[in-house]
């Protein structure tokens, strides 16, 4: 049942809830579960999460979430995925791990238009890490759609204190985090990512050799124990 796409959504939806892994990966995979259920499943086991990468039904927003996963082979699945977006193919074409590069070669949208378009993004990856590139190519690249590619202005070291404060009220963590380990980055944004929601976040000002000691003071009183770690270590 949990593999057919002719049951009912509600069935499905009772189904995505249930203990066994093997289920909810099958729900997970199945082409005709509702989009909120697969937004649940995306935060479930790693199994789960890799059937859902190549479900035809899962949104770009679903699919750009587990492009970042820690798994190669669930990153590879969103490779493969005939729903993939140019922006997110552009993305996967920088990815670390070769096994993922490979499976995107074999997603028939991957056009000689677009793998023009990567080497574009490629370069101002590049452009984005490098320290002698110009402020007003850093302020552009800022604002790029690329999270990658903001993450490596935010981790530049010549990148201006004013772009740092603008990356540091980012939406996703890893951006945030990138400022909060560059060491060229103002104590008063510092001081207020020591209050991050994310621990990883937070961890990261702990481990900057730029954040003032009564910052310090206060993340040694961290609840997150990985935070407090981090503290000691410094």
């Amino acid at each position: 049942m949990a593999n057919n796409p002719s049951a009912p959504t509600e069935i499905l939806e009772i189904l995505s809830r249930n203990k066994d892994t093997f289920i909810r990966r099958a729900i997970a995979g199945n082409p005709s579960t509702p989009v909120e259920v697969l937004k649940v499943l995306s935060e479930d086991s790693y199994d789960v999460r890799l059937n859902l990468a190549g479900n035809p039904r899962a949104t770009a927003e679903l699919l750009e979430n587990l492009a970042y996963d820690s798994h190669e082979y669930v990153r590879a699945s969103v490779a493969e995925n005939p729903a993939i977006t140019a922006k997110l193919i552009k993305l996967l074409a920088l990815d670390d791990n070769e096994f993922v590069r490979l499976a995107l070669v074999k997603n028939p949208k991957v056009t000689p238009e677009i793998l023009s378009a990567i080497k574009t993004v490629a370069s101002d990856l590049a452009s984005a890490s490098d320290p002698s590139t110009s402020f007003n190519q850093l302020k552009s690249l800022s604002l790029s759609d690329y999270r990658d590619i903001r993450c490596a202005v935010a981790s530049n070291p010549s990148t201006p204190e004013e772009i740092l404060k603008e990356l540091s009220e980012e939406e996703f963590d890893d951006v945030r985090e990138a400022v909060a380990e560059n060491p060229s980055t103002p104590k008063s944004v510092l001081k207020v990512l020591a209050e991050d929601d994310s621990e990883y976040v937070r961890g990261a000002v702990a481990e900057n050799p730029s954040t003032p000691k009564s910052v310090l003071k206060v993340l040694a009183e961290d609840d997150s124990e990985y935070v407090q770690i981090r503290v000691e270590f410094e």
